[in-house]
């Protein structure tokens, strides 16, 4: 994943629409010189809003939680700290450094929003299928940028799948039936699996637009009602 982001930074930074990396400031400041400014401009509230929801919201997401599981001793918390802050330094900065050069390559309606399908959603696609077409190495770098996104979004799905039919499975029957046989909760579990997948592949394929405002509703309304109790708890082992 580094190694696709830095290839597909340098990639589009040596755009000629980009000029190279002295050319950035300069182009866009010349689009709008609000693009440059380091508070976020008109957009500082909307920015900083959606900085914390993507950085500190998805810590009470029940997914998130069971990474601690793979945790072995104590010692490797600190090693691990270290390189994930890194990693998410680098991830996120490079991945907002690639959405701010949209600008250089899409033009915008009158009313500011991209003139792309889509809109603000098609924005990167339509980015990365009109700079990463030019020539052979770059085909490969989007091919390599599809298949890691494709890799996140599916141990993204795994992680949601395995809590929620858990979630049924052991909490829900298992506290109304707490005769039930590991055997029976094990199966239901797998077969709510099969179902939870099926109905991603329905929704995802018909691309039906309620489904992802529900599902940004309902993953702030978790996470709303998580992080309380997991702040505490750290704090309080602290």
């Amino acid at each position: 994943m580094i190694a696709g982001l830095a290839a597909m930074i340098i990639i589009l930074v040596n755009r000629p629409e980009v000029g190279g990396i002295t050319q950035i400031i300069p182009k866009l400041s010349a689009i709008n010189h609000q693009l440059v400014d380091l508070t976020g401009g008109n957009s500082k509230a909307f920015l900083m809003t959606n900085i914390m929801l993507t950085s500190f919201g998805v810590w009470g997401l029940p997914q998130m939680i069971t990474k601690y599981y793979a945790i072995k001793d104590e010692s490797s918390i600190k090693s691990a700290t270290v390189i994930s802050t890194l990693f998410a330094l680098f991830i996120g900065a490079g991945a907002y450094f690639a959405g701010s050069l949209s600008r250089l390559f899409l033009a915008a309606t009158k009313d500011g929003m991209p003139d792309v399908s889509g809109g603000f959603d098609g924005v990167m696609p339509t980015l990365l299928i009109k700079a990463l077409t030019s020539n052979v190495f770059s085909i490969v770098v989007l091919s390599v940028i599809m298949l890691l996104l494709l890799s996140a979004s599916m141990s993204t799905l795994s992680a949601i799948v395995l809590s929620s039919s858990s979630a049924v499975s052991v909490d829900l029957i298992g506290e109304v039936k707490p005769d039930i046989k590991d055997k029976h909760q094990m199966i239901i579990m797998r077969v709510l699996c099969v179902l939870f997948i099926s109905f991603s592949y329905i929704f995802a394929t018909m691309n039906i637009s309620f489904i992802v405002n529900l599902m940004s509703f309902s993953w702030g309304v978790v996470a709303g009602s998580f992080i309380g109790p997991f702040l505490w708890g750290y704090i309080r082992i602290k």
